[in-house]
């Protein structure tokens, strides 16, 4: 085997290796934030949004999906609870009427803004913390 593949084969191996120790640490991080902020934050709504709002606030909820790494129906549940809070609308494409869009309102935007500052807090509070 050559130098380069071996080099190929353990990086493979260490992320292979990182990856776990990421979705841990994720979760670490999701648990302890839901703890400190009290609930003020859903990162599954938070993070459809911040989705949105980064490729321009419109999304057909199978892209939404796609991105998020979830199944179309649990991001349909999340886009049901998110249009009931007036966060987002659902509106059918003028080209094709079966396809449907998904824009984030301006509640919405509130709403990610609201959940940035509480996550800045919650940094802060992290980061604090003795070592």
């Amino acid at each position: 085997m050559t130098v380069k593949r071996e080099i190929q084969k353990i990086d493979r191996q260490i992320a292979a290796m990182n990856f776990p120790r990421f979705v841990v640490f994720a979760d670490v991080v999701n648990r302890y934030t839901n703890i400190v902020l009290r609930n003020k934050i859903s990162w599954l709504r938070t993070s459809a949004m911040l989705f949105m709002i980064t490729r321009g606030g419109n999304l057909t909820p199978s892209q939404l999906a796609s991105i998020m790494l979830r199944s179309n129906y649990s991001v349909t549940k999340l886009i049901d609870g998110l249009e009931k809070d007036g966060l987002v609308r659902r509106r059918r494409n003028g080209r094709d009427r079966r396809t449907v869009n998904v824009e984030v309102t301006p509640a919405g935007l509130e709403f990610v803004m609201a959940s940035l500052n509480n996550a800045t807090v919650a940094e802060d509070e992290v980061k604090s913390l003795p070592e």
